[in-house]
């Protein structure tokens, strides 16, 4: 069967974007109103927000999609509504818990290209605009590698956003982006558009690092250490990517027990997994002898279309923090090969899945200070020619 497999094999997806849904627990408030709590509600008609401060309650906000109130807590439990949860700064944590924040004050990314293979990016956002370097789209309806999902949008954000609002800085704020478009708006496409897509960003030495948050579904999953049979122009632009000295970093996928998917299980791939802001397994992350490390993939915050901020969660989002990273490694030694960057993040990686490595956190979380400082004992490219990448380039070392 695998010998027979077309190239018009479809990627499903590996982002699981959870729905923001709303859970039980009251906000902080102020001290001078400790009888009130904050409810939301889904109405936003005026008649029935007056019906609710008739009874004590006061709006305190009225969205597009709902309403905020503050309520006695008695009186929002009796009419029915909603408690409000605290909100936190869940990037923050994202950098925290990769330890990305203890390095960017040194080293940020400046110098290295990540190419990120997805739905595109919006180039106008006001935390990415200055570091879209160029792009391509490989999608047939369309020449334009503007996003149409926002997929894209979010996981470059989680790389390289400058922060303008604090929690949505990326884990390499410093480094640029080089777009190939591969998914169409609904988030889908084809293993053979993202084969291209690799090879021309090698061909044309357009990254240091690709990116790929996506990832093939039932029935294309792998328990095993590797797939590289199953779709072999993938294996081999993989190969060919790690000879020329991209570091390939790709999604586990969101299912759980059931396998990796392609990219991510082909050897030569960093492989993320996804774990919360307390460390433990996500419940979706994917399972198997190919995963590498994980990084933060629940609530993450980035940036949307249109100028816009919000949170999801998945393997999608976990991918781009720990290139980010990557990014981090090669700003501090430009000198660094793919299987040297591979064994840094496995041997420096915070254990959490019991002693050793384990199929559903690999080898730990990302510890990016830990990275940045490991020596590697592997040798380079396997005897390839010296690389010259991004970084050597706009240093003037080529």
């Amino acid at each position: 069967m695998t010998k027979t497999l077309q190239y018009s094999l479809v990627i499903g997806l590996f982002s699981i974007l959870l729905a923001s849904g709303i859970s039980a627990g009251v906000a902080a408030l102020p001290e001078q109103v400790p009888n009130v709590a904050r409810f939301v509600t889904s109405t936003t008609d005026s008649i029935v927000l007056d019906v609710y401060e008739s009874k004590g309650c006061s709006v305190k906000y009225i969205f597009e999609e709902m309403s905020a109130l503050d309520c006695p807590p008695a009186i929002g439990r009796l009419m029915g509504l909603q408690e409000d949860i605290q909100v936190f700064a869940v990037d923050v944590v994202a950098n925290d818990q990769v330890k990305a924040t203890e390095v960017q004050a040194t080293f940020s990314g400046s110098g290295v290209t990540v190419a990120v293979l997805d739905t595109g990016v919006d180039r106008t956002h006001p935390e990415l605009k200055i570091s879209i370097v160029s792009g391509v789209s490989f999608v047939a309806y369309t020449t334009s590698f503007d996003d149409d999902n926002g997929h894209g949008t979010f996981v470059s954000g989680l790389i390289t956003s400058d922060g303008i609002v604090p929690k949505s800085l990326g884990s390499a704020p410093g480094a640029d982006i080089w777009v190939g478009k591969v998914l169409d708006s609904n988030g889908g496409g084809f293993l053979s558009d993202t084969v291209a897509a690799i090879n021309y960003v090698v061909a044309h030495d357009k990254a240091d690092i690709i990116s790929m948050s996506l990832g093939t579904g039932d029935p294309y999953l792998y328990k095993g250490k590797n797939c590289d049979r199953v779709y072999p122009a993938m294996t081999s632009a993989i190969k060919n990517a790690n000879a020329k000295g991209v570091t390939v970093v790709a999604a586990a996928g969101n299912d759980g027990t059931s396998g990796v998917g392609l990219p991510g299980c082909i050897t030569g791939v960093i492989t993320v997994g996804a774990v919360d802001y307390t460390g433990s397994p996500a419940w979706f992350t994917s399972t198997g002898r190919s995963v590498d490390v994980v990084a933060l993939g629940v609530d993450n915050y980035s940036t949307k279309m249109g100028d816009k901020y919000g949170t999801s969660s998945g393997t999608s989002f976990s991918t781009p923090v720990v290139a980010g990273v990557v990014a981090l490694m090669i700003d501090k030694d430009s000198d660094l090969s793919p299987k040297q960057i591979q064994e840094a993040l496995r041997n420096t990686a915070v254990d959490v899945g019991g002693d050793g490595f384990d199929r559903t956190t690999g080898y730990g979380i990302v510890d990016a200070v830990a990275a940045i400082n490991y020596s590697p004992t592997s040798g380079g490219d396997g005897g390839s020619e010296p690389k010259c990448n991004k970084g050597m380039q706009k240093r003037g070392l080529c």
